[in-house]
């Protein structure tokens, strides 16, 4: 049973140091949403828990409905944008919006190749076809972390599906860079000097906030207080008027490098266990496995840039996802 496993109890009790130590230091934290932060951050904990009980054949199932539920989305931003954009006014963003449009966008490129790689030609013309939509859905917002970490991810991947058929991966390698370099030229051209110059900063936002100077303003508020070592508490860096905007720094600031370590160490253990399981699995497990992967590759990504630890409930939930795959492959 996963419930006397080992590793389960050794999470379980990861997640209990975290909600604890949280806990305590909002006797001492002065940013007066830290209780609800503190509530925010116990969800996404317990939620993300209970997906390490999750069978991969849902996983394959969560796949599909996933990038159905999307494409039904993207086609409703098509139809009507404007009632989009109004999420704005209730504080949203053009990431919030698009989060899920971009892994779905990963999803079909990566499947894309891997269906090239499984000689499967209609499920090729399926999967381009559903990533060219994905990219035109995305172009109306001129998001750049859900336009760019797709490709990086895919080429990742790419990497590792062919690892066994050298040739036909130079080719794919070779014809994706040729698209994907006429395909951002076209995008450029029609975004106009304003969608280019964003999209080329990637680190920085529309205003003035620069997120490698951020970072460093952020390090040196931790060097400074010491919370490198215990941490400062929930929501220390809102006390200080700042925010990393980096899922590492904010880990580090507010809880200390401990859990940063097993944080790290756990993202260590997804991908060794992938990179030398991945072939242990059928098709459709392997589906469910580069999804999983796919999503952990694209939200590390984006909380790396943007957001904070506490609104990583999906980097969480992909993160348990992997952990089925894990026990799978110490049985096989």
């Amino acid at each position: 049973m996963l419930s006397n496993n080992t590793s389960v109890k050794r999470i379980f009790f990861f997640i209990l140091y975290i909600l604890s130590f949280s806990a305590i230091s909002l006797v001492w934290s002065t940013y007066d949403n830290a209780p609800v932060t503190f509530l925010k951050f116990l969800t996404a904990l317990f939620l993300s828990f209970l997906c390490l009980f999750f069978p991969i054949a849902r996983i394959y199932i969560l796949k599909n409905l996933f990038v159905s539920f999307n494409i039904l989305y993207g086609i409703y931003c098509v139809l009507f944008p404007s009632r989009i954009f109004n999420l704005y006014e209730l504080g949203l963003n053009y990431l919030n919006v698009t989060l899920t449009l971009g892994l779905s966008f990963c999803i079909t490129l990566i499947s894309f190749v891997k269906a090239y790689f499984e000689n499967k030609f209609k499920s090729m013309i399926l999967w381009v076809g559903l990533s060219a939509f994905f990219f035109f859905v995305l172009t109306g917002f001129l998001a750049r972390g859900v336009m760019i970490f797709p490709p990086i991810i895919m080429f990742v991947l790419t990497l590792f599906m062919g690892k066994k058929h050298s040739v036909k991966t130079l080719l794919i390698v070779g014809v994706l860079a040729i698209v994907i370099f006429f395909v951002s030229q076209l995008f450029m051209d029609m975004v106009g000097d304003y969608g280019a110059a964003r999209m080329m900063r990637l680190f920085e936002e529309t205003e003035d906030e620069n997120r490698v100077e951020l970072w460093d303003i952020c390090y040196r508020i931790m060097m400074d207080n010491m919370w490198y070592v215990f941490g400062g508490g929930i929501e220390a860096f809102r006390s200080s008027y700042f925010y990393p905007h980096n899922i590492f720094m904010h880990i580090l600031g507010e809880f200390g490098i401990v859990p940063l370590s097993i944080f790290v160490y756990m993202l260590y253990a997804i991908f060794k266990n992938f990179i030398s399981s991945q072939l242990k699995f059928n098709t459709n497990e392997r589906d469910a496995l580069f999804f999983v992967i796919a999503g952990i590759l694209y939200y590390l990504m984006t909380f790396s840039k943007s957001f904070s630890m506490y609104d990583a409930l999906p980097l969480y939930m992909m993160m348990a996802l992997a952990f089925p795959f894990s026990q799978r492959s110490k049985t096989s």
